[in-house]
């Protein structure tokens, strides 16, 4: 799939900036065209914004052609704070973004891999590290401003109306020329503000992108639930890489379990001395997590019975989010064990010492995952 742009401005300044340097000839210097300032123009651009903020959340379905491919999308918008955005290629490849309080993870289904990063506080685009499909999402649509998407220096102009899902739109073309780059643009505008099509053609010494989006309707939302916005990651997907930390538990290592809490009661947890524990770390909202927590419970007693402690614990930060599970307040004891991802399984003796590491959990590998841990357990007394 192609790369988008807000309306190429970023590629050809990118190019030209390469060539010249970032404090070198500006792009407005080599303009061809000049703005055209003209009201009914701006009269029409100007819709967007009251459109925005009458429909802070929607739901909009989103046709993507380029000359790369095509896909469909559903998108949708929690004012600034939440974005989840599924898309699916004519070719059967799916790729799923989610930007929420519990996290900003990419899934891509395909090529069975994800990644994560934390929560920015907002929606920001992080450039995908798994998926060229994450840059068809129209993120021109969070510019805010229609007069932002269009490059200094452009000839802008009317050129009729067209009638696109019951409403009559007019059309906006934008022409860019300069030296290290070209942009023609065309937004179809409805009369109640919102753009119903987007199309921009950037040619640059690089190579041609044409990207198009098409938007079948738009449905506001309020109160939406987390739950739209789950992003879960299948069994047997493997994290894009795994991050190294300043001090990552190993085996033969020391395990620092101190600073658990219980999130029921709110009291400190503190391993019983000279037995071992097995110390399982999850995720909330992560499937492999929820099955791993699942199993360990059904096989505590096999587990307690062959002389170890068990303790399930939740890396959220928060009692409210532990669900039941021990966390760590402070998140020093999280961050020393230094899980690259999760359910993370530890072994740990009765001195402390990390005897055994399993990470992930397949359902058809239960039955050896469950043999393997009494077996390690046994070694460990």
């Amino acid at each position: 799939m192609s790369r988008s742009f807000c309306c190429g401005k970023r590629e050809i300044q990118a190019y030209e900036e390469s060539h010249n340097g970032a404090g070198g000839q500006s792009m407005t210097s080599m303009i061809l065209f000049l703005l055209t300032k003209d009201q009914a123009v701006d009269a029409v651009l100007a819709r967007f914004v009251p459109a925005m903020k009458a429909m802070p959340s929607y739901e909009v379905q989103v046709a993507f052609k380029s000359n790369h491919g095509q896909l469909k999308s559903n998108l949708i918008l929690d004012g600034m704070k939440r974005l989840f955005y599924d898309a699916t290629t004519t070719s059967g490849d799916r790729y799923t973004l989610s930007i929420s309080p519990s996290g900003y993870r990419e899934v891509e289904r395909s090529q069975k891999t994800y990644d994560e990063y934390p929560y920015p506080g907002r929606i920001r685009l992080y450039s995908s590290r798994i998926s060229p499909i994450s840059e068809t999402l129209p993120s021109w649509l969070l510019a805010g401003d229609l007069h932002n998407l269009i490059p200094n220096g452009s000839a802008v102009k009317l050129e009729g109306t067209e009638t696109l899902n019951g409403e009559v739109c007019d059309k906006v073309m934008v022409v860019f020329r300069s030296r290290m780059g070209n942009a023609d643009i065309q937004m179809s505008v409805a009369k109640s503000g919102l753009v119903y099509y987007y199309h921009s053609v950037i040619n640059t010494p690089r190579g041609k992108e044409d990207d198009a989006w098409t938007f079948s309707r738009y449905k506001p939302l309020s109160n939406i639930s987390e739950a739209r916005f789950e992003n879960r990651v299948p069994d047997g997907f493997t994290p894009h890489s795994i991050s190294e930390h300043a001090t990552p538990v190993e085996v033969d290592h020391k395990a620092d379990l101190s600073g658990w809490v219980d999130s029921k009661t709110g009291t400190v947890w503190n391993p019983a001395p000279g037995k071992p524990v097995l110390f399982v770390l999850t995720s909330a909202g992560s499937l492999p997590s929820d099955r791993a927590v699942e199993a360990v419970k059904k096989w505590r007693s096999s587990f307690e019975a062959s002389g170890a402690q068990v303790a399930i614990a939740s890396d959220e930060a928060t009692r409210s989010g532990a669900g039941g599970l021990l966390y760590n307040p402070s998140q020093k004891s999280v961050q020393a064990l230094g899980a690259p991802s999760t359910p993370m399984l530890f072994l740990i003796d009765g001195k402390g010492m990390v005897r055994n590491l399993w990470m992930g959990f397949a359902p058809d590998g239960a039955a050896k995952l469950k043999q393997d841990l009494l077996n390690a357990i046994a070694a460990a007394q």
